[in-house]
């Protein structure tokens, strides 16, 4: 629920090779079913979704210090899965 201008700002200090979100409104987090009301926040909750906008993941359980290698191992998975044949949409 960042604005436009945060998510550059971050975009550009972490030197991202991947596009941010910017949902100021909320709309998609309440989609989603993340947003806290009581905080006026979005739940920290990553989605892996495919190139064909199917939700393959869903990490509720965000741990900032280990979420990168823990979506790189959670990716790893889900691309063997998909060789394999056995991938389903959540």
């Amino acid at each position: 629920m960042d604005t436009v201008k945060t998510q550059k700002s971050f975009h550009q200090q972490q030197k991202l090779n991947f596009d941010l979100l910017a949902d100021e409104e909320g709309k998609l987090a309440k989609l989603f079913g993340v947003f806290n009301p009581e905080r006026n926040l979005a739940r920290r909750v990553t989605f892996v979704i495919d190139p064909q906008g199917i939700i393959r993941a869903v990490d509720e359980k965000v741990n900032v210090k280990t979420h990168g290698q823990d979506l790189v191992k959670l990716l790893l998975e889900l691309q063997q899965e998909a060789k394999s044949g056995k991938q389903e949409a959540t």
